[in-house]
């Protein structure tokens, strides 16, 4: 799909060949090809077939919006789900509205925070599935002191080069372990399901912000008092998914802008009654951080950064994308907050804005990259940008090594039920006050926070339980807090496993009760699980070369009872683990 060709689906003509295109979408391509072309050219067919093949794999990550919207096949991979974009603008609106630094964004206290308290019994659900199915991570070969006595072994080890002598596997790998002793909690106190921010009550996936309550599925911004399913933000009060932007109500699906009383899909901007799709656009006078977004692509941070009251000015080089996140705001009634055109991020003067958010283009003509200094725009540009911005936030993989961390930055890792999915890097006046790297992962839907304390894990024998940290905890090296949480230890002090002798429930590891534990040999695992009339296994593996797959041909498994295998190390031996879970699921 070329411009022009987008340019055409935009018109009445192009809009009836898109809603034919999505009626045939689950119809054989060739058959729903040859259908569009006998009303309409081959370009503008193929452009339709494209978005409506497009919408649909987009649905898992921007639900209902994804009908509406419209999509690039590199932006929609590149894009960030709607929920995690939506924490991000929150949090963002948050630390730019009366936070003092980024220390009091996000509660450290409570359930989630080491010293604290263990958290309490949750409702079993289901098992989170690995994040990490293979297990498989090397050392980084760009960082000093990188070992890896195996190439497909998760144990490798590397050296964190912001913190001398601290040893630490890959930061990138499933297996890390920190001994950083940097970050700290900040000894707010949050509750609900959400936390929330800075002593704030949540009970929605987001909580509230610094003071504020929030009831709904995200929460409220500073001082907002909110009463509907989205609420509203900063002082609004809205009625629909979203709700009202600061000092609004909003009455229709997401609610209104500033001052105003929306009626139709939007409302409308201040001053401007609306009663259509987008209402008026001009005079939007809101409370909200001026944003430049230098690398928007299709426009799915920039929504999310609009619908939480931002003013936000994109720009990106490529001019499909950019008419793709033009025709998205506008699809989606947030025009008037919204501006995008074609730029290159070098050109950007962040200085000339509140914030700064960039998301660089992680993908070259090979594929995915994971070297930052292959994004695009290069790293050197990206920490220009970062070092003239009064604030920013700075969305980058999740496996980016730490050397490339900005100091003073804070790094926050992001799950989503149980997958990693971002990395955060956030710059700003008051994190300038932090030593070194602050480090926080955070887990949606449910909205846990839990921050660098400078634990160390102690290790021991193998107790009765073994605890499976979530990926964000161990991206952010934080197994050893995660360990303090349940009154742990580590039976291998290079890998990331937790074994302790109590069931304890918590959001931040799934807990598998052992069996039995043995000295890793296929003749030995095979009768074991013979013996037990196991029929069916759930194979997990950290630090250990072995070939999953042909692994489970080898055991040549018959019965009807199942388990969880895990293949692992303890004090630099293979074993294997034949467990049960224990927690059906880390609670949300």
């Amino acid at each position: 799909m070329d411009l022009d060709a987008f340019t055409e689906l935009l018109t009445p003509r192009g809009q009836r060949a898109l809603a034919e295109a999505v009626e045939l979408r689950n119809a054989d391509p060739v058959a729903a090809a040859t259908s569009l072309r006998r009303t309409y050219d081959a370009a503008l067919a193929s452009a339709a077939l494209t978005q409506a093949r497009l919408r649909e794999r987009a649905r898992a990550k921007f639900g209902a919006d994804a009908e509406l919207m419209y999509f690039t096949p590199h932006g929609l991979e590149q894009a960030t789900r709607a929920e995690v974009a939506a924490h991000r603008a929150v949090r963002l609106l948050a630390v730019w509205h009366g936070s003092h630094g980024l220390g009091g964004v996000t509660s450290a206290a409570g359930p989630d925070s080491p010293g604290q308290g263990r958290p309490q019994p949750a409702s079993p659900e289901p098992a989170t599935r690995d994040p990490y199915p293979s297990g498989a991570a090397t050392a980084d070969p760009r960082s000093p002191g990188a070992a890896s006595p195996d190439p497909r072994s998760p144990g490798a080890v590397s050296r964190d080069p912001m913190s001398p002598g601290a040893a630490s596997p890959d930061p990138r790998s499933p297996g890390a372990v920190s001994r950083d002793p940097r970050g700290g909690a900040s000894g707010e106190a949050g509750s609900g399901m959400g936390e929330g921010a800075h002593r704030e009550a949540g009970s929605g996936p987001f909580g509230g912000g610094p003071g504020g309550a929030g009831a709904g599925f995200h929460g409220a911004a500073p001082g907002a008092s909110v009463a509907g399913l989205g609420e509203g933000r900063l002082g609004g009060a809205g009625e629909g998914p979203t709700g009202g932007v600061p000092g609004g109500t909003g009455g229709g699906t997401r609610g209104a802008a500033p001052g105003d009383a929306g009626e139709g899909l939007t409302g409308s901007d201040r001053g401007w009654p609306g009663e259509g799709l987008t209402g008026g656009d001009r005079g939007w006078a809101g409370d909200g951080p001026r944003v430049v977004d230098v690398c928007c692509g299709s426009g799915g941070d920039l929504l999310a950064l609009a619908r939480a009251g931002c003013l936000v000015d994109a720009v990106d080089t490529d001019p499909l994308s950019v008419a793709v996140a033009r025709a998205n705001a506008e699809a989606l009634g947030l025009a008037g907050r919204v501006t995008v055109r074609v730029a290159d991020a070098a050109s950007v003067r962040p200085e000339d804005y509140d914030v700064l958010f960039a998301d660089p283009a992680r993908r070259t003509a090979r594929g995915r990259t994971f070297d930052p200094m292959a994004y695009s725009p290069p790293w050197p540009v990206v920490l220009d940008l970062l070092a003239r911005a009064p604030m920013a936030c700075l969305k980058v993989a999740p496996g980016i090594p730490y050397e490339f961390i900005p100091e003073g930055a804070e790094a926050e890792w992001v799950s989503y039920k149980g997958e990693v999915k971002e990395a955060s890097l956030w710059m700003s006046p008051g994190a300038a006050r932090e030593a070194g790297l602050v480090r926080l992962a955070t887990l949606l839907p449910g909205g846990h926070v839990l921050r660098g304390t400078g634990a160390v894990a102690p290790t021991g024998p193998l107790g009765r339980y073994v605890y499976e940290p979530d990926g964000a905890a161990i991206r952010a090296h934080l197994v050893a807090e995660v360990a303090e949480l349940v009154g742990g230890r580590l039976p291998d002090p290079m890998i990331a496993y937790i074994t302790g002798d109590d069931p304890v429930d918590t959001p931040w590891a799934a807990r598998y009760e052992v069996e039995e534990a043995l000295p890793f040999s296929l003749k030995r695992l095979r009768a074991a699980l013979r013996d037990r009339k196991i029929g069916n296994v759930t194979i997990k593996k950290r630090a250990s070369a072995v070939d999953i797959e042909r692994l489970r041909s080898d055991l040549r498994l018959s019965g009807s009872e199942s388990a969880v295998v895990i293949l692992t190390r303890i004090m630099d031996k293979p074993a294997a683990l034949i467990c049960r879970p224990a927690s059906s699921a880390r609670p949300a």
